[in-house]
């Protein structure tokens, strides 16, 4: 089992970095320097096995969170292939792929839809310690389910674009992308690992000739 995890977690790990309140000056400077360590400032889910050994880049990003001036956030990500480009989807950890994934979605379209009603296109939560934990979820996921997504629109539109200066054009009109929910729900994905062990260590029947789903029961509930 350990061995399981482990391998699974080094082929889904991903890294993301963003500067901190502190390091959004150094990060401007670098930008506007065209300095090397600038592009360690903004990685979005770059896989762990990209990085080479001894990687200058990877040593950029340790260094400058070492001062501080930039955070860095592990995750895991699914690779999956869409009309012959690769792609993929956030890994929901603990999430399983039968009722939890469901729920997440259903979730996160009831947060835009109380935005969108909103006069001002603000929502804020109760005091009701369930409603304020759904806000939090919400205000988290989003901005890294939308770094997945304008992450794939800028692959689509630049596969058949061949000058440069359209590249860079279509990149930033990309930045500025927003998304619904509809479209962001399609970026969740349920947790390997957990379904992995969930087969292995809960009560199962048989779904199709090569399929198992897990007993949703208390026992199963407890198990996981």
């Amino acid at each position: 089992v350990r061995n399981y995890v482990r391998k699974k977690f080094y082929e889904m790990c991903a890294i993301s970095t963003w500067p901190t309140d502190e390091g959004r000056c150094v990060a401007q400077t670098a930008s506007n320097h065209f300095h090397k360590h600038y592009r360690a400032f903004h990685i979005v889910n770059r896989p762990i096995e990209a990085f080479e050994k001894d990687d200058e880049l990877f040593l950029d990003v340790l260094n400058l969170e070492r001062q501080g001036l930039l955070k860095v956030e592990f995750a895991l990500i699914k690779k999956v292939e869409k009309d012959g480009a690769d792609g993929y989807k956030y890994v929901l950890l603990g999430r399983d792929g039968d009722n939890d994934i469901f729920k997440d979605r259903q979730m996160l379209a009831e947060h835009f839809k109380k935005i969108d009603a909103s006069a001002d296109k603000t929502y804020f939560p109760g005091d009701r310690k369930e409603d304020v934990l759904k806000w939090e979820w919400c205000n988290k996921m989003q901005p890294r389910l939308e770094a997945i997504a304008r992450s794939h629109e800028i692959r689509t539109r630049r596969q058949n674009l061949r000058n440069e200066a359209d590249k860079i054009r279509d990149f930033y009109i990309c930045s500025a992308m927003r998304f619904g929910f509809d479209t962001l729900n399609l970026f969740m994905v349920e947790d390997p690992i957990l379904d992995f062990l969930s087969r292995m260590y809960c009560r199962t029947e048989d779904k199709t000739a090569t399929e198992v789903y897990v007993v949703p029961d208390d026992w199963n509930t407890v198990r996981k």
